[in-house]
């Protein structure tokens, strides 16, 4: 029961930490010999218990190191004496979840906030640089790297490309050097501000593309109202195949209900298909895992009473 409890903390801590992440891709290390596995024996002995106490303390100081919350880590060590004495807590566990939502909310709603603002200042000096052609009232800006020769990107193509996508602060999103190799595109399932951006580009073309996140993934993802960064080579054209008239209706009353969502989530459901998703939908994974861990600590507590 106490390590769900303190799952459940991590992973509320963790939530906030979502959004926020800035880390680039930590290193690969070399693959090493497997070890092998402890014995029953060794793994109750008093001091693998003790090694296995103290790295549990390591993790919780970990979920203490937190850009929103700053939590004191003497208070916590109090609360888990406290709560080994059996003195009641200062705050009921309904209280410590409903206040550690808020505070996400607002974390959440501030950094929102600054990163469209820090996206707005670049693009507005981006919009000056030599190079820079601009789209869509400027929210959507790119600069050739390379001329291209072959055909056209229109409507009618399908791109295959070599990518590498980044937040403006240089936080990865994928490339398809991670993904084994150039991939071939539908654009009319990507992002608005990317189709806009490599609509026009020749084979053989490389771009840089710049979207303001009313193009892009808006406040979805990993960086709320990031700026993103795209450079794009476009190797091979493909003529797209047309859908399946039922494909085609379903897309249709997707762009009604589309059109009735909030401006504020704009992109957020329309992720370009070659862009990680798992890593920008985080943030409900990190939910449902919370979700998962109060259904066994209720069933842990109906058994307690039976």
């Amino acid at each position: 029961m106490l390590l769900h409890k303190f799952q459940k903390f991590a992973y509320l801590l963790g939530a906030l930490c979502v959004p926020l992440a800035l880390a680039a891709d930590a290193p690969v290390a070399a693959p090493t010999e497997a070890k092998k596995a402890p014995t029953k024996e060794e793994l109750f002995a008093p001091s693998f218990l003790d090694r296995l106490s103290l790295t549990y303390g390591h993790m919780i100081q970990k979920s203490l190191n937190n850009p929103v919350v700053k939590l004191n880590p003497t208070m916590v060590i109090q609360g888990i004496q406290e709560g080994q004495s059996g003195k009641p807590s200062p705050m009921s566990e309904k209280e410590y979840e409903e206040a550690l939502t808020l505070i996400q909310q607002y974390a959440y709603e501030d950094m929102s906030a600054k990163n469209l603002q820090e996206a707005e200042s670049y693009l507005q000096k981006n919009a000056t640089a030599t190079g820079i052609v601009c789209l869509e009232n400027g929210k959507v800006q790119y600069k050739v790297i390379q001329e291209g020769k072959g055909e056209v990107v229109t409507d009618e193509m399908m791109p295959t490309i070599n990518y590498n996508a980044t937040y403006s602060n240089g936080q990865k999103l994928g490339s398809s050097e991670q993904t084994g190799g150039p991939i071939e595109v539908r654009l009319d399932e990507t992002i608005p501000g990317f189709r806009m951006g490599v609509m026009g580009m020749k084979v053989g073309e490389k771009r840089q593309i710049f979207i303001h996140p009313d193009l892009g993934y808006g406040k979805s993802g990993q960086l709320p109202n990031g700026l993103l960064i795209f450079e794009i080579e476009v190797t091979k054209l493909t003529p797209k195949p047309a859908k399946p008239a039922n494909d085609a209706a379903s897309d249709d009353d997707n762009d009604d209900e589309n059109d009735n969502d909030d401006d504020d989530d704009k992109g957020g459901d329309d992720l370009a298909n070659f862009v990680d998703t798992d890593d920008l939908m985080a943030d409900d994974n990190s939910d449902d895992e919370v979700e998962e861990i109060e259904e066994i600590d209720i069933e842990e507590s109906e058994t307690s009473k039976k």
